[in-house]
């Protein structure tokens, strides 16, 4: 499947959440989810400190790509340059292959 359009999410630590470098919602989130899912988009996820205790809005972000079944990819590092795969491993990436 090709994905056309790419979302970029992070989740900081503090459970602060950014789309494509802004601040936004879970709310509007959703929304904009089900816009990147009639696009045949994806979404590449990011949480701050993975190793950690993840934040109730990292887990409720995973669970709004989850509910609007979109592609997923998750990212290893904050600049969205690499994918983790399912032993935490990281790799090059550019495209969105999985689920998160």
């Amino acid at each position: 499947m090709e994905i056309k359009k790419v979302l970029r999410v992070k989740v900081a630590a503090n459970g602060g959440i950014t789309a494509d470098g802004h601040p936004i919602s879970l709310e509007q989130l959703s929304a904009n989810l089900v816009e990147l899912k009639q696009a045949g988009g994806g979404v590449m996820y990011y949480r701050e400190n993975p190793e950690g205790e993840p934040h109730p809005n990292a887990i409720a972000v995973i669970q709004k790509v989850s509910e609007k079944q979109a592609s997923c990819e998750a990212i290893g590092y904050p600049d969205f340059s690499d994918s983790v795969d399912d032993k935490g491993v990281s790799h090059p990436s550019n495209k969105i292959s999985r689920n998160c």
